[in-house]
């Protein structure tokens, strides 16, 4: 069953998708958690829907540098934790010099369902050149990091899938947004 979701997923994008076979493998399979995980009907562990918890240094968060703890792992780098931090949900927990809480703040959504839709209208899917990723296979991304003092709003905002989201934060590609639309360009060049 699992094979027969993850191969039409795991098809090449284009001519030229970069990415192996077990790359395309692998992404097909986060796309399948990652909709499984939007799923209204999941269960909940002690009252909360499944979640990531992960703990950032403030300044390690801000420099985008040093490693962040998840819950019951190994620590990840912070580059990571910024990736999945782009659309989801944040809680801020201040922490005393000893690790333990001092105050815990409330949730919030990091991207409205309003300006979502807007993403979904202006990229229509995946935003980088070539790629045919659909709407609900992508992350919305902050162009300005949110823990840089990025706003969300549509105009710091762009719809990217796994593979393009994971290239920004772990290559030398950049993105901006230039007349209301992303333009991406290796580091280096001058968007054209």
């Amino acid at each position: 069953m699992l094979a027969g979701l993850i191969s039409p997923l795991a098809e090449p994008k284009s001519g030229t998708d970069p990415r192996t076979t077990p790359q395309r493998q692998g992404d097909a399979f986060a796309d399948i958690i990652e909709l499984a995980a939007g799923s209204e009907n999941l269960p909940d562990e002690g009252g909360e829907r499944p979640h990531l918890a992960i703990t950032i240094p403030l300044q390690a968060l801000k420099d985008a540098a040093g490693s962040a703890d998840i819950e019951a792992g190994d620590p990840i780098p912070v580059e990571v934790a910024r990736r999945i931090a782009c659309d989801s949900t944040a809680m801020r927990t201040v922490l005393g010099a000893n690790g333990v809480p001092l105050s815990v703040g409330r949730s919030k959504r990091i991207i409205p369902a309003a300006i979502r839709r807007a993403l979904i209208v202006r990229d229509k899917g995946c935003a980088f050149p070539g790629c045919h990723r659909r709407p609900r296979q992508c992350h919305a991304h902050h162009v300005i990091h949110w823990a840089n003092g990025g706003p969300t709003e549509l105009g710091n905002l762009l719809l990217v899938c796994s593979t393009h989201h994971r290239m920004i934060h772990h290559t030398r590609w950049t993105v901006e947004i230039v007349n209301q639309l992303p333009v991406f360009t290796p580091l280096g060049e001058a968007p054209g």
